[in-house]
């Protein structure tokens, strides 16, 4: 009787938890908050640097259109009208020439009070806008130095005209001589003339310095203003670089600690639980670093366990494998048993008839009945005969030659076969066919292979033969690394209990069978390196499969 294994019961042992060794600290300020904060104060410094450039640009804005539609265009008519100004003088013939030269004085006015009167509407249109105030109040000045100069220039083209009406209404002589007269001699006038065009000289010049000063002032203080806007933005400039540097350094050292975990991290996947790594701060890198060191201490804690509890299963492996050592022996002792009582049982009975046959032959012997004799000589040579070849058949299961393996296709030696039995099908109304395609070769020893297909086809033909016959099967086909052949027949089949045990030894469902060639195949098949199983049903026939591993291809030869 066999004796039951027996395994160490292996006790599961959970790691202990792991308690922080450090007092529970105070959270700091997180990486999040500083790089935040880092980011909000560049951001302020440049909302600064854009507001300020941008006022500075206002300003700028704001001052060049000043002069470009302010004082410009003013100093442009101003200098229009000094152009334009008469030089009037006391000198003899100064009436005749007046009046000769009435016309272009005229034309000459006009003009004069045209660049004044687009002054006033400059200056006015200035006044309208947004200006500083003194701005406003140097503009008003202006303003009113134009005004003047306009009333100015009213007087003297109304003088003027009157000048040209006198002359007109005195008598040719009187202006021929230039004598002087009372009311109607235009000499009067001249003097008026010459009075006004010095006033209105004066006010041009008064207006020139204002509007060159005034000029002169608002470029200084662009040029100040952009002095002041560049030295504003390369400070605050300066200062965005300073904090962004200092950014870089604290997300540089805030993240330092990032690469130690990383390391440790692949320390763990390579199996170093004891791995480490420093706590130095106390935002969430650090207590990630806590995190990781427990997690590391539990791994290490359960690998210590899973040691022990391999341990433990490799004593009772050792333990199990002795215990199996022990059953396969005693199994073995079975068998041999099993078959020495079969051996006996097949063998007592042929040799008590040889002793009953070898007196009768000593008997015929005597009498000299030599025909009897050779009769029963004959008979015992058979039964010897008989008897080898039952204990050829036994002792072939435990001494099977040593494969001899070659590389060759496997359609060959199925083709031969089926030719080598096709007269004993043919008795016994068996159909063979065979679907073998192109397929790699095999590494197989051809006779043991053959002598495997044999038996499985020997027992197709019989099942078939009781039931008058029938068609097998055989094909061949690629299934993966393997060859898989396949012999089905559509005979009776086999119930499921036959089915499980007909690779056991001496197990037959034949009366004459010896039990043995089934399990010699599968012998056969699992020194080839294969497999073998049979699928059957009742009533639906047989198919055993066999499946060999294709041979690998020569390696390049490395000369």
């Amino acid at each position: 009787m066999a004796e039951e294994p027996q395994i160490r019961s292996v006790r599961r042992t959970e790691p202990r938890p792991i308690t922080a060794a450090e007092p529970r600290q105070r959270p700091g300020i997180s990486l999040r908050a500083r790089v935040i904060a880092g980011y909000v104060v560049m951001l302020v410094l440049l909302l600064l640097v854009f507001g300020a450039v941008l006022g500075q640009l206002g300003q700028l804005r704001s001052d060049l259109a000043l002069l470009s539609e302010g004082y410009l265009p003013l100093a442009q008519e101003i200098a229009g009208v000094a152009s334009w100004s008469p030089q009037t003088d006391s000198q003899p013939g100064m009436i005749e020439r007046l009046y000769r030269e009435r016309r272009v004085d005229a034309w000459i006015f006009k003009r004069i009070e045209g660049h004044l009167e687009r002054s006033r509407l400059i200056t006015e249109a200035m006044l309208g806008e947004p200006l500083r105030d003194d701005d406003r109040a140097s503009i008003e000045p202006i303003r009113a130095q134009v005004i003047l100069a306009l009333k100015v220039a009213d007087e003297i083209q109304d003088t003027h005209a009157l000048f040209v009406a006198a002359v007109e209404n005195a008598p040719a002589s009187a202006v021929e001589m230039d004598l002087e007269q009372d009311a109607d001699d235009p000499g009067v006038y001249v003097p008026r003339l010459l009075d006004l065009e010095r006033q209105l000289d004066i006010n041009l010049r008064i207006l020139t310095k204002r509007i060159s000063r005034r000029i002169s002032r608002v470029v200084d203080r662009t040029r100040a203003a952009h002095r002041d806007a560049v030295v504003f933005a390369g400070a605050v400039s300066a200062v965005a670089f300073v904090v962004a540097i200092l950014l870089l350094l604290n997300t540089h050292f805030a993240l330092r600690p990032i690469r130690r975990l990383i390391a440790g991290a692949e320390h763990i996947r390579e199996g170093s639980f004891a791995e480490r790594v420093p706590v130095e701060t106390r935002d969430e890198i650090g207590r990630l670093a806590r995190s990781f060191n427990s997690m590391a201490a539990s791994l290490e804690e359960r690998e210590r366990a899973l040691e022990r509890r391999t341990e433990q299963l490799e004593e009772a492996l050792a333990d199990l494998r002795a215990t199996q050592d022990r059953v396969i022996r005693t199994e073995r002792l079975a068998a041999i048993g099993h078959m020495a009582a079969q051996i006996a049982h097949e063998v007592r009975n042929p040799l008590n008839a040889l002793g009953l046959n070898a007196d009768l032959l000593g008997e015929e012997i005597s009498e000299g009945n030599t025909d009897d004799a050779a009769e029963i000589l004959g008979a015992i040579q058979n039964e010897v005969r008989r008897l080898t070849e039952i204990t050829e058949a036994y002792l072939s299961v435990g001494r099977l030659p040593p494969l001899r393996l070659e590389v060759q296709p496997l359609a060959p030696i199925i083709e031969e076969l089926v030719r080598f039995q096709a007269e004993e099908l043919g008795i016994a109304l068996v159909e063979v066919s065979l679907d073998l395609p192109a397929l790699p070769e095999v590494h197989v020893d051809a006779d043991q292979l053959r002598q495997a297909l044999l038996n499985i086809l020997r027992n197709a033909v019989e099942a078939l033969a009781e039931h008058g016959g029938g068609a097998v099967r055989i094909s061949a086909a690629m299934e993966g690394a393997w060859v898989l052949i396949e012999i089905a027949d559509d005979g009776p089949g086999m119930a499921a209990e036959h089915v499980s045990r007909i690779f056991d030894p001496f197990y037959s469902t034949k009366s004459t069978g010896s039990g043995l060639g089934l399990p010699l195949t599968q012998q056969v098949v699992g020194e080839h390196g294969g497999r073998i199983a049979c699928i059957s049903s009742p009533g639906e026939g047989t198919t055993f499969s066999i499946r060999l591993p294709v041979a690998s291809p020569p390696e390049p030869d490395s000369a």
